[in-house]
């Protein structure tokens, strides 16, 4: 966006002793970021208006010439020129000796007195791009000024007979897009007095006289569509070339100068804040405007000459006969203003930021004022938008009166609560006290209203900051430090006492959950949360225990999951093919619908299922080994890992799918956690899973308590190898394998680093009454490395220990 220094002063005294990069580094500190300061006399000292007296062809080159020219010097000046559009009579700038001008738009050359081809020549008639004007004047050659409109003498100042003393600011505009009203000199202006604390000048807009000679009605159908909508229609309008002022205006702003009408709605728009649109009445066909949503496949030809079509989306102005413009984008081409407009419908409106977004987007057109209404504008800026074009229509045109009553549908008004602030509020934000005048003579300068009362203020919210601004006494904080100065408030880190941060136990006790089983081979899989009624089968819950998803991503993921296990069957059932060892564990979420959880639905009307996290476990094994107790060993690794106590306890089936002489319950901290099993050998078969799966699930949100009480004692990892040797050992029926498992990690001589139970077993080859187990013990010690006979003599006491207390025998 484009500022012009000039324009602001018609709002606000500017001091004229102030440099405009000072300025742009006050606008930097106080308001948004300013990235180029432009000044439009860059190349004008020594430049003065010539008239062209007589051309005469260069003797020494076909395509020079020698225009000899009035400048005020009291005799004709020779210039060799070699620009095609000079003529005699012509007003045109000249670059008298010592002017600094840049030479065909790139480097800066001072003119001198010269020779060209021989001929003398005593200045440079200039182009637009050498005086760095080429967006104020389009000639292809030398400036005509005869163009402008504007009056001349020979040898008068080039700068001063235009007034190009402006200084032009460019505004990023990502730094404004929250501040809709400063999109426009009137709202850039209250900033600027603020911060220079200089006084604003808010001109009053009278009311026109109006008339009730043309009957202009307004229609909208939806409200949502359009805050507000404001029509009058003016007779007595005579199309054609801007005033220099105008035309300059608009032209330093970067827009090609159209006619008087069209240039004028885009002054008012950069000077207000607010987008117009002038219609020729008589190209529309009737003065009933309907404003309303687009029909599908309508078409409109927009004044770019493009025919564009619609769809339901997007919004229309019309009358019943024809489409004027797309709303808040563009107007239409069949009601453009031209040479021959007498009567226009003035149109001054507010329509929907996302509405307008979404429409330009997908239209691929984003026009100025498509990205000014996105910003959410103020409905009441529309009023003096209007007021001030008819106004200014006034000295353009003479002739013009409005011929019809104004026309106001008024759909939405912006309006905040009053805040409370106080300074201490402040204080506490930014640290620093700053004193209750200053704050007030902000607040007011804004144009915010204050009201005295306990401990503070009440402070009302002016229109133009109410639409997505300000609404919390935060956003006030950053009005009042944004004037004080964040430069001034001084710079001091946060004082706060640092607390250790509280153990997280679940995290802590899932990633080491991961850790455990990656090390012991196992591979982590990520199934879906979703499952079906195949899953479902395998189970005993009916249906509707299953909670339905709305809208599934297919018809086999129709419901929520209720247990990890149907997931990983599925894995082992996917997988055995390529392996006779499989080792999966998964860790997520299941769903109860039966228990609630301490979280609420988006109406906070009915409570979410119990989402608790589990652990799933399946293992299959070689047809010579147990995955049960392949399992069994490797929770065992799992428990110990972790300092956490598990317990085994015969427990009858808890699903369908597991095999009942094969099932006990996982009890830990003394409360059921889960349970370990195996797969069920018909059920497997039904699958085509030819070998035995072992299967653990594990609520470990219920083991959190107990491993948060864990009291961890850490020891260095042991330098030396372990040696691993195997015992079998036979016992009676009722020995327990934990009973073997703790004898073996008691004895030893304190060797004994684990015990793993890999087989147990009961047949033809011990006696009746008896059973054998198998572990691998593994030996460590973390002195030194430990022979063989070393590890055999701790197997030999441990043997001593088993026959004593168990009465145990090995077995051969």
């Amino acid at each position: 966006m484009i500022i012009s220094l000039n324009w602001l002063k018609n709002y606000v005294d500017i001091p004229k002793d102030i440099d405009p990069s000072k300025l742009a580094s006050l606008f930097l500190l106080h308001t948004a970021e300013i990235e180029k300061v432009v000044r439009e006399d860059a190349c004008l000292d020594k430049v003065v208006v010539a008239r062209i007296e007589r051309i005469e062809p260069h003797p020494n080159a076909d395509k020079l010439k020698l225009c000899f020219v009035e400048a005020g010097q009291g005799r004709p000046i020779q210039i060799v020129c070699g620009a095609s559009n000079v003529y005699v009579g012509m007003w045109a700038p000249l670059a008298l000796v010592g002017a600094r001008v840049s030479w065909h738009g790139e480097k800066m050359v001072t003119i001198e007195h010269s020779k060209i081809r021989g001929v003398e020549s005593e200045g440079m008639l200039s182009a637009p791009e050498e005086l760095l004007l080429s967006g104020l004047f389009k000639d292809d050659g030398i400036i005509d000024l005869g163009k402008t409109g504007v009056p001349f003498t020979p040898g008068q100042n080039f700068r001063d007979a235009l007034s190009l003393d402006d200084v032009y600011l460019e505004l990023d505009n990502k730094s404004v897009t929250h501040r809709p009203d400063l999109w426009g000199h009137y709202g850039l202006a209250r900033d600027v007095a603020t911060f220079l604390g200089s006084i604003y000048r808010d001109e009053a807009m009278p009311l026109p006289a109006l008339a009730n000679d043309f009957p202009l009605s307004v229609k909208v159908d939806d409200s949502s569509i359009c805050s507000r909508y404001m029509s009058v229609a003016i007779d007595g309008i005579t199309v054609g070339e801007s005033p220099w002022w105008l035309k300059k205006a608009v032209m330093g702003l970067g827009y090609r100068s159209i006619n008087n009408i069209v240039d004028l709605t885009n002054y008012v728009m950069w000077d207000v804040g607010h987008p117009l649109h002038a219609y020729d009445l008589d190209k529309t066909g009737s003065g009933d405007i309907h404003v309303r949503w687009a029909k599908s496949g309508e078409k409109i030809v927009t004044l770019d000459g493009k025919e564009r079509e619609l769809n339901e989306s997007m919004v229309v102005v019309a009358t019943p006969d024809r489409l004027l413009l797309l709303g808040g984008i563009m107007g239409g081409k069949d009601s453009e203003i031209g040479a021959s407009t007498r009567r226009i419908i003035l149109e001054s409106a507010t329509f929907d930021p996302a509405i307008t977004r979404r429409t330009g987007v997908a239209l691929g057109l984003r026009t100025d004022a498509c990205i000014m209404y996105e910003k959410t504008l103020d409905p009441e800026r529309a009023t003096r938008a209007m007021m001030k074009f008819i106004t200014l229509l006034g000295t353009i045109c003479p002739g013009a009166r409005a011929i019809s009553n104004t026309a106001d549908i008024y759909n939405h008004h912006y309006k905040v609560d009053p805040i409370f602030f106080s300074p201490e509020f402040l204080a506490s934000r930014v640290g620093i006290q700053i004193e209750k005048d200053f704050i007030l003579k902000v607040l007011h300068s804004m144009g915010f209203g204050t009201i005295e009362v306990t401990g503070g203020w009440r402070v009302t919210v002016p229109s133009w900051r109410a639409t997505k601004d300000i609404s919390i006494s935060e956003d006030l904080v950053e009005e009042i430090s944004r004037m004080y100065g964040y430069d001034n408030i001084p710079l001091r880190f946060p004082e706060a006492s640092i607390q250790p941060p509280a153990d997280d136990w679940q995290r802590i006790l899932l990633r080491k959950t991961r850790d455990a089983f990656v090390s012991l081979g196992y591979s982590e899989v990520y199934n879906y949360s979703f499952c079906g009624k195949q899953e479902m089968a395998l189970g005993k819950d009916p249906e509707e225990s299953y909670l339905r998803i709305e809208n599934p991503v297919s018809k086999e993921h129709s419901f929520v999951r209720r247990s990890l296990i149907p997931g990983l069957i599925a894995n082992i059932e996917k997988n055995y093919r390529t392996s006779a060892s499989l080792s999966f564990f998964e860790i997520g979420k299941t769903f109860i619908r039966e228990s609630r959880g301490d979280r609420t639905d988006k109406t906070g009307l009915e409570s979410l299922p119990l989402q608790e996290t589990y652990l799933g476990l399946a293992v299959t094994s070689p047809e010579n080994e147990t995955p049960f107790f392949a399992l069994k060993g490797a929770l065992a690794e799992y428990w110990k890992s972790i300092g956490v106590e598990a317990e085994y306890r015969e427990d009858s089936a808890e699903f369908v799918w597991n095999n009942p002489p094969r099932t006990v319950s996982i009890w830990v901290g003394g409360k059921q956690v889960g349970y370990l099993s195996e797969f069920h050998p018909v059920i497997a078969r039904r699958l085509g899973i030819p070998t035995r799966v072992g299967l653990a699930h594990i609520n470990m949100d219920a083991c959190v308590e107990s491993f948060s009480r864990v009291s961890r004692r850490y020891k260095a990892v042991s330098l030396y190898p372990t040696v691993e040797l195997d015992l079998a050992i036979v016992v009676d029926a009722s020995v327990t394998w934990k009973q073997v498992s703790d004898t073996v990690l008691a004895s030893g001589s304190g060797l004994v680093r684990d015990a793993l139970l890999f087989d147990v077993y009961s047949g033809d080859k011990v006696e009746s009454g008896k059973k054998s187990f198998a572990f691998h013990v593994h030996y460590l010690s973390s002195e030194k490395t430990l022979t063989l006979d070393e590890a055999k003599s701790a197997e030999k006491e441990i043997l001593e220990k088993l026959e004593k207390g168990l009465g145990a025998v090995l077995r051969t």
